[in-house]
């Protein structure tokens, strides 16, 4: 994950950590897990809107559990940070392609000019962002869709 998209999500929900949408099951009834593109999209809206709840709920349940921090929960970080005047989220996102490996994605965002990747995960099949940092050594830039054989 790029450090735009990182800054962006870190302010958003307000976390010290290097990370950056599930708080149910798996009902797929929001407008955040139709697609990858849809999960990214209904985490920038409520970003946008400040609206904590949606935000989270466009995240995994393990980014919700990074997103929370030191806080009680995803939705509290979330709040503090807009309260605070820290969430530094940008006027607008252009979506453009994605990767797609089983149940991982990456979904290329151009933020404020920056270019950065955001991975997504299906939770219970519904698209979530996720903001679990790659293992040291991975690619953070998108899954593999190499299919050539050795």
């Amino acid at each position: 994950m790029s450090f735009e998209i990182k800054r962006i999500a870190v302010g958003a929900l307000a976390l010290t950590a290097a990370v950056v949408v599930g708080c149910g099951g798996g009902d797929d009834t929001s407008s955040n897990g139709g697609s990858p593109e849809d999960a990214v999209q209904a985490f920038f809206d409520a970003s946008k809107a400040e609206d904590g709840a949606a935000a989270c709920a466009a995240l995994t349940t393990e980014s919700q559990q990074l997103a929370a921090g030191q806080e009680d929960s995803c939705e509290a970080s979330f709040d503090k940070s807009v309260k605070a005047g820290t969430a530094g989220v940008p006027d607008s996102i252009e979506i453009g392609d994605v990767s797609t490996d089983g149940d991982s994605a990456a979904v290329s965002v151009t933020a404020d000019g920056q270019e950065s990747t955001i991975n997504v995960s299906q939770e219970d099949g519904t698209w979530k962002v996720d903001l679990a940092p790659v293992a040291p050594g991975g690619d953070s830039s998108a899954p593999s869709t190499d299919s050539t054989t050795g």
